[in-house]
Order: C-alpha cells, then sequence, then structure tokens
C-alpha cells in the first residue's frame, strides 16, 4: 500500500546521537530515500518489503549499531527492521501520535484540546450527552468543562517550557527530543487521568448521584 503523503517537510536525522534507544521516530515517507540510505550504511536488499512497508509508519528503537550508523526498530505488525539512521525523521507530537502517544494517528484540529472519535463521545458524556438534562433538554455546561480547558492550557504551556529549558541546558537536538518523548509520556498518563474522571462524572450523572465533596468539607 502506497504511505499518506507527509503533513510536515520530512528532514531525516543527521547526527547519530541525535537517536536513542526506546525513542520513537518516523520511517521516511519516500522509498527511494530509505533505501539508499540503507544501502549507504551496508544493508542489503534482503528485507526490503519490510521496509516498504514501513514507509511513513512510527517505530520504536531497540537497539543501536555506532559501527556503521544503523539502528534496530520494533514496526507495528511487522517485528524487527534494520534501518540507516537517515532513513528516519524525528516524530511530530501532534500530527503522528495518538491519544497515547505510542502509534501513528489522525492531526488534531487546532479548534478542539483533544480530538479523537472516541474523546470526543468521552468528553459528550461527561458533560450529560448521553442522557440529556433532568428535564429531556440539551445538556448544560459544568465546571468540568472550565478544568478541562485550564488543565489543557496549564498543560500545553508546561510542554512548550519543558522544549525550551532543555534545548538551552543541554543545547542539542537529541536532548530536545528527549525532552518531548518525556512530555509525550506525561501527557498520556495525564490525558488517561482526565478520562478516568469524565468517566466517574458520567456515572454519577447517570445514577442521579451528588459529586463527592471537595477535600477538606464535611
Amino acid at each position: 500500500a502506497t504511505p499518506p503523503p507527509p503533513k510536515h517537510i520530512e528532514k531525516p536525522f543527521r547526527d547519530f546521537g541525535d537517536v536513542r534507544v526506546g525513542m520513537k521516530v518516523k520511517v521516511l515517507s519516500d522509498a527511494t530515500a530509505v533505501l539508499q540510505a540503507c544501502r549507504s550504511t551496508g544493508i542489503d536488499k534482503t528485507y526490503d518489503e519490510q521496509r516498504l512497508s514501513s514507509l511513513g509508519q512510527v517505530v520504536s528503537i531497540q537497539s543501536k549499531d555506532p559501527s556503521d550508523y544503523t539502528v534496530r526498530c520494533k514496526v507495528p505488525e511487522l517485528g524487527s527492521v534494520w534501518f540507516a539512521v537517515w532513513a528516519l525523521t524525528a516524530v511530530k507530537l501532534e500530527e503522528d501520535l495518538d491519544l497515547w502517544g505510542e502509534d501513528a494517528g489522525p492531526q488534531r484540529p487546532p479548534s478542539e484540546p483533544f480530538a479523537t472519535e472516541w474523546w470526543s463521545h468521552m468528553s459528550g458524556l461527561a458533560q450529560g450527552e448521553a442522557g440529556a438534562g433532568e428535564d429531556g433538554g440539551a445538556p448544560q455546561a459544568t465546571a468540568h468543562d472550565d478544568r478541562a480547558v485550564m488543565m489543557e492550557l496549564e498543560w500545553e504551556a508546561a510542554i512548550e517550557r519543558q522544549l525550551s529549558e532543555g534545548a538551552a541546558r543541554r543545547g542539542t537536538l537529541g536532548s530536545t527530543l528527549f525532552v518531548r518523548d518525556e512530555a509525550a509520556d506525561a501527557e498520556g498518563n495525564r490525558k488517561r487521568t482526565f478520562i478516568a474522571d469524565a468517566i466517574i462524572d458520567a456515572a454519577m450523572r447517570f445514577n442521579r448521584l451528588p459529586p463527592p465533596p471537595p477535600a477538606g468539607g464535611p
């Protein structure tokens, strides 16, 4: 199958130190560029079929071989495949990662804080869309909505701060990508916690239960 066109200009890694074991990277979408890069490091044609099936995919680095600038990557549904480091490019967080920060997924529209069908459904459920209001009318906005907006704004600011501090502190692209990966992991944990809150909120609405008292309350 032909991979979809890239959503941004793909710039392959140039420095072997920019990648690390466990890091998520993306295989270039250009078949010629990928195969030429692999040939330049001495990788033969034996597993080219798997490499062509990996075009445009987000993969995880399993090991590195500094002697020839190659990395072994875990490709979803294919297993381990070796690539030249310059057959790979950095992952664009908002374009290439899904809600959990692991696999290729849809691009997030700028007008929505979390843009996946499932999250939109859960967000609506938390706001009472599944059962409407007490009188059957349209669901009303809740304090949960305000909290969602504030959490999203605060989190995006924190990620930007981490990226800036990481780049300034170490001054290398590899360090910046490392900080970004850490931010992505933390973002996944935060969203899972937020989804759990949404489920609890929806359950309380469905069962007509009052919310728990605030900390320190009666």
